[in-house]
């Protein structure tokens, strides 16, 4: 293998890991804020606090609006 051939690997590879890391702190930083906004969103809605950070905590496992329209979609 030529030496610019593996310069040029290491470069896109170091750029390939770098943005990795970068987008998966991003990822952990939205869900983080729309954990928070989750959780201050129903207390405003008059949920007490405790129920509010319980609801909060199983936010990532909740079904998305895509999978409940599929589930409530009638088969034939």
């Amino acid at each position: 293998m030529k030496p610019v051939a593996v310069l040029k690997s290491l470069f896109y590879l170091t750029k390939l890991s770098t943005q990795l890391g970068v987008l998966l702190i991003v990822y952990k930083n939205r869900r983080r804020k729309a954990k928070n906004s989750f959780k201050q969103q129903i207390i405003k809605a008059g949920l007490s606090r405790a129920e509010a950070e319980e609801l909060a905590r199983v936010y990532p496992s909740f079904p998305s609006i895509r999978e409940l329209m599929r589930i409530s979609r009638p088969e034939f």
